[in-house]
């Protein structure tokens, strides 16, 4: 081979290699973009996480936990009356109390957690964005788990506050004047929960507290737990 044709050769050889140089420079300066556009997802997925778990956190050491308590109490305390045992006291704080039975006892909406950020992760199937597969499985988990005992609860719900209507009509309650109260029959509503009906509506109604109050504490310490968990991924 002449020189002219190795002189060419190298010439083509060199630009070959500085081609290829190139395309790679490129692919790793892509890869490196995309690598820190996705830790940057990954840090606003993480934020919007812990507000979301944060959020349900309170709900369940505010809300939930504490109007479970009230309706233990409540049901509690009017068991005895309801069973035949003497009423004692004030006659409308006891129907007061007869209602407060009734606290969560609705039927629960598809979830207790509040699942927008995690629904976002999944419609638009960003969730791999998570590094850790420790914790996505265990965000997988949560979010199953919420619906899963939230249809518990539903499926649970007894008719006690239909049956609390039923003899405590909405007229008895608020600001009246005591002779408008005592045209109602007070006694007669009372006898009223004395009904074997009613008696068995409220037992159900014991049985579902008992329910919700396992359930919430559990799906309680579990926000928690996963709270902490991303708490701890966002510091790395």
């Amino acid at each position: 081979m002449s020189r002219i044709s190795q002189g060419k050769l190298g010439h083509h050889v060199s630009e070959l290699v500085i081609i290829i140089l190139g395309v790679l420079i490129a692919l790793a300066v892509d890869q490196w973009n995309d690598g820190r556009r996705e830790r940057g997802l990954e840090a606003a997925y993480l934020e919007a996480l812990e507000g979301d778990l944060r959020s349900d956190s309170v709900r369940y050491a505010d809300l939930f936990l504490p109007a479970l308590a009230t309706k233990d109490s409540a049901l509690s305390a009017i068991a005895p009356v309801i069973r035949g045992a003497p009423l004692r006291g004030d006659t409308l704080a006891f129907l007061s109390t007869v209602a407060l039975g009734g606290r969560l006892g609705s039927a629960q909406p598809t979830g207790l957690a509040r699942r927008t950020t995690f629904d976002e992760l999944i419609a638009t199937g960003n969730l791999s964005l998570i590094r850790a597969p420790s914790l996505r499985a265990a965000l997988v988990d949560h979010y199953n788990q919420d619906q899963i005992q939230a249809s518990r609860l539903k499926a649970r719900v007894p008719d006690y506050p239909m049956a609390v209507h039923a003899y405590y009509p909405a007229e008895l309650r608020g600001e009246r004047a005591p002779g408008d109260v005592r045209a109602f029959g007070l006694r007669r509503a009372v006898e009223g929960f004395r009904s074997p009906q009613f008696e068995a509506v409220m037992d159900q109604e014991f049985n579902y507290m008992y329910l919700a109050r396992a359930v919430m504490q559990s799906m309680a310490d579990e926000t928690n737990e996963l709270l902490r968990r991303v708490e701890s991924a966002r510091e790395r």
